[in-house]
């Protein structure tokens, strides 16, 4: 089967370099925040790109020392998953958060200049992105499930 154009922009994004530690924070942010689940109560991510999946959970041990939970369903579906409130608190802590805030924002603290924009929406789209294929059509589009969340990346993208 061949891949979709998210797909294979996933993957460039997914082979980029990240050594620098505000760089790797930077994407590790906008992956973690963005993806299926980010709360004390369910940490994970739900995708069909299983090396997405894979960098989800490597990027939670480099990051907090946790393990994730990596499963593939017959359909394709990778989730991977923290399964513990321990380790997802380390998570948090890991991005300069409690877990208790009382709305989901972008903490800029994670994105330490505007060098890194470009990292932390390139971990946004891993994420939650899509987007067709330029020589068909042009269509971009994140699904954000927090609307204050939705309005904090409108906001940062046009201040880009």
């Amino acid at each position: 089967m061949k891949a979709s154009f998210t797909s294979l922009v996933k993957n460039e994004l997914i082979a980029i370099d990240r050594e620098e530690a505000s760089r790797f924070l930077a994407f590790s942010y906008g992956l973690f925040s963005f993806a299926t689940a980010f709360t004390l109560d369910a940490m994970y991510l739900k995708t069909e790109n299983k090396a997405l999946a894979v960098l989800y959970a490597d990027i939670a041990r480099e990051l907090a020392g946790v393990k994730a939970q990596l499963r593939t369903a017959k359909g394709g579906v990778s989730t991977c998953r923290i399964a513990s409130r321990a380790d997802r608190e380390k998570v948090f802590r890991a991005f300069s958060l409690t877990g208790e805030e009382q709305t989901r924002r972008i903490n800029l603290t994670n994105i330490d200049s505007e060098n890194c924009y470009p990292d932390f929406l390139a971990g946004v789209f891993c994420a939650c992105g899509m987007v067709a294929d330029p020589y068909k059509d042009y269509h971009l589009e994140f699904a954000v499930s927090f609307h204050q969340l939705s309005k904090d990346l409108i906001k940062l993208m046009e201040d880009i």
